[in-house]
């Protein structure tokens, strides 16, 4: 996929299982990330970010027993954000999420990410070389994160819920 391109695919769905039965792992980086409800897995770039994801395409790759990773920290020029906009991502396999954030880390209200089998949760912010301006990382608002056979794991310099 060209994040550069107008429209990388009208449907993402992503299997990968490595040698020995492990895990794949699909890593999308562009500058920053938009998951949105939904369940199609539309990818295309807006003005404001580089990168747009459906919360049930993620669902499905990580059901489907590969890794997912969000990562913006060679963000480059971009905004480096990955914003969640209440997209309900859920999955029971032992697939991991890593959400690596070159900037901040938002969920919007009733955002929520559930892992009901063994798979782990990781987000980090602020991974990128300090710039000027406002970035305290990961922002929650009445949000659910967790894991039941996994961790769940929060990096920042200052997370904030409210």
């Amino acid at each position: 996929c060209d994040w550069s391109s107008d429209v990388c695919s009208s449907d993402l769905r992503a299997r990968g299982r490595a040698y020995n039965g492990k895990n794949g792992e699909l890593f999308l980086d562009p500058t920053s990330i938009y998951v949105y409800a939904g369940g199609s897995g539309v990818v295309s770039p807006n003005p404001f970010l580089s990168g747009m994801v459906a919360a049930g395409a993620i669902s499905d790759t990580l059901d489907g027993g590969t890794d997912v990773t969000l990562d913006t920290t060679g963000a480059g020029g971009g905004s480096g954000l990955i914003f969640f906009a209440s997209a309900a991502i859920s999955w029971t396999s032992t697939a991991a999420f890593i959400v690596n954030a070159n900037r901040n880390i938002w969920m919007e209200a009733g955002a929520s990410i559930i892992c009901s089998g063994a798979g782990n949760v990781t987000f980090e912010a602020n991974l990128g070389t300090p710039v000027s301006g406002s970035y305290h990382g990961i922002f929650l608002y009445n949000n659910t994160i967790s894991s039941a056979g996994g961790r769940s794991e929060e990096h920042t310099s200052e997370l904030q819920s409210h």
